[in-house]
């Protein structure tokens, strides 16, 4: 979606869709407009009407090199996914006869999108290029089913781009052309100052398996005169309003849109990501905030693993797990660091990660792999 729609649809709902996904895949829509025209089909992800019509219309906007078509469905309960799937399939085929030398990229874990990519590219005898962010495993509130309609996708993608290795063996064991990445990354200009008092911030899904609740124990016994702000919702949002309300340094803003998200990142003194290793979801997902943190000019905080390790390596503070104990540790290293190294630990990080991933490298190396693999 553009992003000003997808900030009012945050601001308006009471359950909020994913922001993550949102903010990967317009990096990556614009990190391909640099060097292409673009066009984005949009499923706008709205919950069903409980009316038998509801018809939504098809709208269309430009922003630069790229065309976002909102495609007009019936959002009833009933009509939804086949409403959506064959209006789609007809604004698809009507593109495909209006360019010529196209290349249809999808979202592989949206199984309805998924499912017009493969009718329009066999109509059409285009590549279909197969995006995966995660192990469809990983994904929550999703049925049995759905995670079972992702894997049966896969083999009908010609190209894959994925986001670790391992994520590529699993998704593609034919070994078709592969382009692994972790992420993207882009300079933003925000406001600097938006609070009296120094902050430190997480941002993201609230699970306990993401260790919200670890970093909540390590920081009511960190003694330092900071704030905690957490961002997000999920099944824990509840045991971190308790928190908030047992120790007032510790603030919940709820879920925020990805423009907010980056203004608490950018004025935060620490960003933090306080994920166990867990090999099973370490080995496919790399959590898409620590490229932000990153280049964000901000110092970083993470639990170690292998692949966060190979991708930041001594340009953040390591926890050397994600209990509770060795957290707080963490925070005791970074509040005993000098201004001047939390300032050079920062600008290396920052250096790094837009030297490898910023929109216009990787938009170029992705553009140059996907031609070559027509």
């Amino acid at each position: 979606m553009v992003p000003s729609d997808f900030n009012a649809l945050v601001s308006s709902s009471k359950q909020s869709p994913n922001p993550s996904n949102q903010i990967f895949h317009h990096k990556l829509i614009r990190a391909l407009s640099l060097y292409n025209e673009v066009d984005v089909i949009v499923n706008r992800p709205l919950p069903k009407s409980k009316g038998f019509f509801h018809n939504l219309p098809y709208e269309k906007k430009k922003e630069g090199n790229i065309t976002f078509h909102y495609v007009g469905f019936n959002n009833s309960r009933w009509f939804k996914y086949f409403s959506f799937r064959n209006r789609a399939n007809l604004l698809v085929s009507k593109l495909f006869l209006e360019k010529k030398d196209t290349i249809l990229m999808v979202d592989s874990l949206n199984v309805a999108l998924a499912k017009v990519a493969r009718f329009t590219s066999a109509l059409h005898h285009v590549p279909n290029v197969g995006i995966i962010t995660d192990h469809p495993g990983n994904l929550s509130g999703v049925s049995k089913k759905y995670v079972e309609a992702i894997f049966a996708s896969f083999k009908f993608y010609d190209v894959f781009l994925t986001l670790t290795e391992d994520l590529n063996t699993l998704a593609n064991p034919q070994k078709k052309p592969h382009y692994v990445f972790p992420g993207l990354v882009e300079e933003v200009k925000v406001p600097k100052t938006m609070t009296q008092r120094p902050f430190m911030f997480f941002g993201g899904a609230l699970y306990e398996r993401y260790g919200v609740l670890n970093l909540l124990n390590a920081f009511t016994t960190y003694t330092k005169d900071c704030d905690l702000i957490i961002a997000g919702q999920g099944p824990v949002s509840l045991k971190v309003r308790e928190a908030a309300k047992r120790d007032p340094r510790i603030i919940y803003v709820g879920m925020l849109t990805p423009a907010d998200v980056l203004k608490y990142q950018k004025n935060s003194i620490l960003n933090i990501n306080p994920r166990p290793n867990d090999s099973e979801i370490d080995r496919y997902s790399i959590p898409s905030k620590m490229l932000d943190y990153m280049g964000s000019g901000v110092p970083t905080l993470s639990v170690r693993n292998d692949e966060l390790y190979a991708l930041a390596g001594e340009t953040i503070l390591w926890a050397k797990s994600g209990s509770a104990d060795d957290l707080r540790d963490a925070l005791e290293v970074f509040s005993n660091m000098d201004s001047d190294s939390k300032e050079k630990l920062s600008m290396e990080a920052k250096k790094r990660v837009f030297e490898r991933y910023a929109l216009d490298i990787q938009g170029s190396k992705i553009s140059y792999f996907i031609k070559s693999n027509k």
